[in-house]
């Protein structure tokens, strides 16, 4: 994978080039393979593109992550964690899956350590079989957690290498059947 910055400061790509966000993208070059170049940048406002929530702190369109604003939020957030979150983004988005919502926030929440401030026991989900996590969105409560902590849970009892063997082979009803059925018990 090759990682291209065009960043408006250099000190932005200090606080991401950090040796956690170097062995994140080994870990993404080893599980998908990925040759494609990714540009990171910092080279947009928010009005370019009003689509985008206020709540976003970055996205990715196509081969390319978008940090919006990033001195309003770099205090608040790992930017090292986002970048690799909108980088899985854009390496889901190379596979030409459509993945489930929940899958693909919760892979990016997964790779990108996010588990971290995840506020959610098994409780929490006892509820929530794979219909109800398939119909779920970004206005959803707890979307975030709830995707990643399904991804993880997922990654436990099967492996990631057979999670995203599932994910690539486009057969998510295995990994929803593994939720109802042996995750979420």
């Amino acid at each position: 994978m090759n990682i291209k910055f065009e960043m408006q400061n250099d000190l932005l790509v200090k606080e991401i080039w950090t040796s956690w966000f170097k062995n994140k993208i080994g870990q993404l070059q080893y599980y998908f393979n990925v040759s494609e170049k990714i540009i990171i940048t910092d080279r947009i406002s928010r009005e370019d593109y009003e689509q985008i929530p206020k709540w976003a702190v970055a996205f990715t369109h196509e081969q390319t992550v978008f940090l919006l604003n990033p001195y309003e939020w770099i205090k608040r957030y790992r930017i090292d964690m986002i970048v690799i979150h909108e980088i899985v983004h854009a390496i889901t988005n190379k596979l030409e899956i459509k993945l489930p919502l929940i899958l693909f926030e919760g892979m990016a929440v997964y790779f990108a350590d996010q588990l971290d401030s995840i506020e959610l026991c098994d409780e929490d989900i006892d509820g929530l079989s794979s219909t109800k996590v398939q119909l779920m969105d970004y206005s959803s409560p707890n979307f975030y957690d709830v995707s990643g902590y399904l991804f993880q849970k997922l990654v436990k009892k099967i492996g990631i290498k057979n999670v995203i063997e599932y994910i690539r082979s486009g057969d998510f009803k295995i990994l929803f059947d593994y939720w109802d059925n042996e995750v979420r018990l």
